[in-house]
């Protein structure tokens, strides 16, 4: 027979024992106590102070979901504008109008609660003014080679014109998301916009904020001098105030780079910013001339200015491929460059042929990009026909760029064209090779002063 029963306690029968042996093992319940289940004076107590602490709790922590809640509205939800009404932001991201931390976001960007834009390639923060943009507004952000534009404007014409000159500055590499808002007014310090947009690549990197008739600037620069041709040159173009203030100095030096090709040939040497930098040009050689016909003697040094040029290596190939000899150096803004031979111009004519025209679309754009640079434009011809008639001709041809380039868009009084006829040939007029060297067009691209 079992022992009697135990005050609190109890048989364990062969079914139990089993299953408390097939518990896991640290899962057993706590051992019962003896003695009456009557709660003591303690436990009662407990069953009293313990859901008041809970429930505290649960009331601090909702007061600090409510206060983050609300604070994270003010700084980067709905902001004030200065009329007293209020912005929204925009549904792609950027920031609003009216945002008071002035922290900008451009498509593709990535920022913390704080308002911080991405990083660009360098690892450097892009740089944001602290500046309350109301609506009409312009904004161009340049992060390495991405110009980003972004704004509102009160017409189509505007937005078109603000696109047409972000892609003649820094095609392929722009995004634009300017909106149009037709029930604004239109100032005439919009018209400048354009302008502005494309002297922005006179620094480094930088964002602009154009609005109510001012200009404000942040950004990274080189030197001085390229932060005061930067207001200067915005200044002449635009008739606004630019405040500069906002900017950084890298102390980074101008580049000296050489491409020169002879026939199969292709030689690059001189400085560039970075090893992803130099990668891109020699494989845009490689695919120009063969990786057997590439002598590259470039170098990375990280103390130099990235400059736009270097960011479509494989246009600016394509282009220079085309002649069968050339020199070109690039000496910080300031190119020069000699194309011998090739499709400049047909024999006995001024008319210039397709591939020239892409040499001169690159010319054009560093004139657009610099409104210092000035041109020197010498026309050559070969040595058949009468020396006056060849004179005329090569005038003529120089003429020629003249026009090209001012359709463009460019000042041709920052153009000079001189004729040289048959004076200065550079190979013997005794083959039609060789004299296919001597048609040609020479021209340097120079800062002014």
């Amino acid at each position: 027979m079992p022992p009697a029963d135990i005050r609190g306690s109890r048989l364990i029968s062969p079914e139990d024992q089993s299953r408390r042996v097939a518990r896991r093992p640290g899962s057993y319940p706590p051992p019962r106590q003896f003695g009456p289940r009557r709660p003591t004076r303690r436990r009662r107590r407990s069953r009293v102070w313990l859901p008041s602490l809970f429930a505290a709790v649960s009331l601090v922590a909702i007061a600090g979901i409510l206060y983050l809640l609300l604070n994270d509205r003010d700084q980067g939800g709905l902001a004030d504008s200065p009329d007293g009404s209020v912005l929204a932001p925009p549904d792609d991201g950027e920031t609003a109008a009216g945002d008071q931390g002035g922290d900008a976001l451009v498509e593709g960007d990535e920022g913390d609660d704080g308002g911080q834009s991405a990083e660009d390639a360098d690892g450097d923060n892009e740089p944001s003014p602290d500046v309350v943009a109301s609506p009409p507004f312009v904004r161009a952000s340049l992060v390495g080679k991405t110009l980003t534009l972004s704004g509102v404007v009160p017409s189509e014409e505007l937005a078109a014109r603000l696109e047409q000159a972000a892609q003649l500055a820094y095609a392929p590499f722009v995004q634009s998301e300017v909106q149009v808002d037709t029930s604004l007014a239109a100032p005439d310090w919009l018209n400048a916009t354009p302008e502005a947009v494309i002297l922005l690549q006179t620094i480094t990197e930088g964002l602009m904020t154009i609005s109510d008739g001012r200009i404000d600037v942040t950004g990274k620069a080189g030197s001085e001098l390229d932060i005061s041709q930067l207001q200067e040159y915005v200044t002449a173009a635009t008739g606004l105030s630019v405040d500069v203030g906002g900017i950084e100095l890298t102390n980074r030096r101008e580049t000296v780079y050489l491409i020169a090709g002879d026939g199969d040939q292709v030689a690059l040497s001189g400085a560039l910013p970075t090893d992803e930098i130099h990668q891109g040009l020699y494989e845009a050689a490689v695919a120009a001339y063969g990786v057997d016909n590439v002598l590259d003697a470039s170098m990375v040094d990280e103390t130099v200015n990235p400059s736009l040029w270097m960011y479509n290596p494989n246009g600016l190939m394509a282009a220079l491929s085309a002649f069968p000899v050339y020199e070109v150096r690039i000496d910080g803004r300031a190119f020069s460059a000699s194309l011998r031979g090739g499709p400049t111009f047909e024999i006995g004519s001024a008319d210039i042929q397709p591939a020239f025209a892409q040499v001169l679309n690159f010319g054009a754009l560093t004139m657009v990009r610099d409104p210092a640079m000035t041109l020197l434009v010498e026309g050559h011809t070969d040595s058949n026909g009468p020396d006056d008639l060849n004179l005329e001709l090569s005038q003529q041809r120089a003429d020629a760029v003249v026009a090209y380039l001012q359709a463009a868009g460019i000042d041709p009084g920052r153009i000079t064209a001189v004729g040289k006829g048959e004076t200065d040939p550079i190979a013997p007029n005794d083959t039609p090779e060789n004299r296919a060297l001597n048609r040609r067009v020479e021209f340097v691209l120079s800062a002014a002063g």
